[in-house]
């Protein structure tokens, strides 16, 4: 039963994501890759494809609390709830403290902090209705240890 859970991956069109989307799929896992780019995500429904896979994608900014709750909801309803919950999606606006702009800093904390929390906040309904879950979220190295202007 644990390979039809939902997995949820955030940040997935490229990279790290790219590979845990194709990781998850391989496990036989349902994945749902969320990203705010639709031309890589167009790229990651080719590359599921040619190896043998399918997946859904959904194109949204995880900083539109609102398009974003609607997007995990609306997965959740369609696959009776979310099993896995990857947050991969980061950003960096490297600067010096003296320098860096309100408009950065809130950039960086929407993306990196607050939209993890929202997605685990309602992933996590159904995983303790479901009785299952897993929330993963990955981070930079430079979240443990900066390096200058970081």
């Amino acid at each position: 039963m644990s390979e039809k859970r939902l997995a949820v991956v955030t940040g997935a069109a490229r990279g790290i994501g790219r590979a845990i989307v194709l990781e998850l799929l391989k496990q036989g896992r349902i994945v749902a890759g969320l990203d705010i780019n639709a031309e890589q995500l167009g790229e990651l429904e080719n590359v599921v494809k040619e190896a043998g896979f399918t997946c859904e994608t959904r194109c949204v900014d995880i900083t539109d609390t609102a398009k974003f709750t609607e997007t995990l909801k609306s997965l959740a309803d369609e696959y009776g709830g979310i099993g896995i919950l990857v947050n991969n999606a980061g950003i960096t606006r490297d600067g010096l403290i003296l320098q860096i702009s309100d408009e950065d800093f809130d950039s960086v904390i929407n993306v990196n902090l607050r939209a993890a929390f929202i997605a685990a906040r309602i992933a996590a309904r159904s995983m303790v209705r479901n009785k299952f879950g897993r929330i993963i979220s990955i981070s930079s190295v430079a979240g443990v240890m900066g390096n200058a202007r970081q």
